[in-house]
């Protein structure tokens, strides 16, 4: 009984930690970062309100291995992201997560801009094991000796839709330094490495035991001054690429893209569903390591919204990273050429926010080629005369169209249709009633008797349009149909009966 009561007792004394987790705000609850992370306990939450944090308490920053979330006010939100910054100031690292974090410590939504790491990891450094989340971040400015941007030593994050530009290393590693990792490997999802420069792997510098992953990562513009402007991977560092981008990288030795193997074991990259530049050229590969050419791999300029550059000027402000637009222009070959079999997590969004399936197939890259869906204004329409009778010798179908908040004179006439069964038809005339506010079309009787054909007793019709502003509206009005049966005949005089 007693050990009974006891079990009871701690049962109880979780379900209330549980209950009682706490958020604290900052600068509201506590002046620093890492003043509101000493306060919590596992399953506690800091959320960081938008503005640039400095100083001691907001860099070097450590989660001291609990499980709790630091971000934020809305971490999917680009403008929030933007401008919530750490700006480290030359002196240290955004975070240090070097105690055994999980899975359950999530760092989300920050830019995180002139970090030094000295040694390793000058926007982020993870070791020890760690294992933490990290995402929807923007690193910066951000240098160090490996890994300008994230150290990885001997640990397995997951590092996901982040946005790693313009940093550099001194050594190697311009965004990515990632030394071990066992069996397991980081795991990179859904990020853009670009810009990014190193004497050696200018986006990455990967070395010793590992499996690194790389899903759905646009690795673009980066430079190397000797080997690997995107990747130098080495001493049975096994990374894998899938459903990546690897374009426009340089290197002065010649190997824009990759450079294999050369020091230590032998190292093999699995490359599936990507699409590399200089599949023949551009990648080195030493005797006894190897690149291993999976299923769907393609060589095609990406064709980017607007691609990164490198700005020359006379003074550091002026000279540095631009960051463009990486997502995929529509006639992009990465469009629909991912692995047809992935199926995205519910709610999954690409690396700028946007749905991250949009067609049947997932794009190549952390950018999905999406059409913005415009929101439908409803408006009221109402048809005269109510009856179409389908023998009758009415010629026009008026249509009057009414828009709250809007006025006749905001919609484009010319886009005005009527629509039913995957036909339309547009109105012949238009004029403006009720002192502008609304719309009055009218459309061919025998047009819209063509398409109702054997339709029922009645019919639902819809007309849409677009106003000047781009926004769609569109509204529906029920009618009914008349079918006169037999030949038309003269009225009988009343009381005698029609044969």
């Amino acid at each position: 009984m007693r050990s009974f009561g006891m079990t009871l007792t701690a049962v109880l004394l979780l379900l209330s930690c549980s209950a009682w987790a706490t958020v604290y705000n900052v600068p509201g609850d506590a002046e620093t970062i890492q003043d509101a992370i000493n306060l919590c306990f596992d399953g506690d939450s800091v959320v960081v309100d938008p503005g640039t944090y400095t100083g001691a308490g907001n860099r070097d920053i450590s989660l001291w291995g609990k499980k709790i979330t630091v971000a934020s006010t809305d971490p999917d939100d680009a403008a929030t992201v933007g401008g919530t910054v750490i700006d480290c100031q030359d002196s240290g690292s955004g975070f240090v997560l070097n105690f055994g974090e999980t899975a359950e410590s999530v760092v989300a939504g920050f830019t995180i801009i002139n970090g030094n790491g000295g040694l390793m990891g000058g926007g982020l450094y993870i070791a020890s094991g760690s294992s933490p989340v990290v995402r929807n971040c923007v690193i910066v400015d951000c240098s160090a000796s490996l890994g300008g941007a994230i150290a990885v030593d001997s640990s397995l994050p997951t590092i996901k839709n982040c946005r790693i530009l313009g940093n550099t290393a001194g050594v190697g590693g311009g965004a990515l330094y990632i030394n071990g990792g066992g069996l397991g490997g980081p795991l990179f999802d859904n990020c853009i490495i670009s810009g990014n420069s190193a004497p050696r792997g200018g986006a990455v510098y990967s070395q010793n035991p590992g499996v690194p992953v790389f899903a759905h990562c646009t690795i673009t513009t980066n430079t190397a001054e000797t080997y690997g402007g995107a990747i130098n991977c080495f001493n049975e560092s096994n990374l894998i690429l899938y459903g990546c981008i690897l374009w426009d990288n340089a290197a002065s030795a010649g190997t824009s893209q990759m450079l294999v193997g050369g020091v230590g074991l032998p190292t093999t990259v699995d490359v599936s569903y990507c699409n590399v530049q200089g599949i023949d050229t551009d990648i080195m590969v030493f005797p006894g390591s190897g690149v291993a050419w999976g299923l769907g791999n393609i060589e095609a300029d990406p064709m980017f919204i607007e691609a990164g550059y490198m700005a020359a000027g006379s003074t550091s402000e002026q000279a540095g990273y631009v960051e463009g637009d990486f997502g995929l222009a529509e006639e992009s070959p990465c469009v629909d050429a991912g692995d047809p079999d992935y199926v995205a997590e519910e709610g999954a969004t690409d690396v700028y926010g946007a749905q991250r399936i949009f067609g049947e197939v997932i794009d190549i890259g952390a950018a999905e080629f999406a059409i913005e869906e415009l929101e439908t204004i409803e408006a009221k329409i109402r048809f005269r005369p109510k009856v179409i009778s389908l023998r009758g010798r009415q010629k026009w179908l008026f249509c009057t169209i009414k828009l709250k908040d809007y006025k006749a004179e905001d919609i484009d006439t010319e886009t005005v249709e009527f629509l039913m069964g995957g036909e339309s038809i547009t109105p012949i005339r238009e004029k403006r009633r009720h002192r502008g506010k609304d719309l009055k079309v009218r459309f061919k009787m025998d047009e819209i008797r063509q398409l109702v054909g054997d339709s029922g007793k009645t019919i639902t019709l819809t007309v849409q349009g677009v106003l000047k502003e781009g926004a769609v509206f569109a509204g529906v009005d029920t009618l009914k149909i008349y079918r006169p049966r037999g030949k038309h005949h003269k009225a009988k005089p009343h009381g005698q009966k029609c044969r």
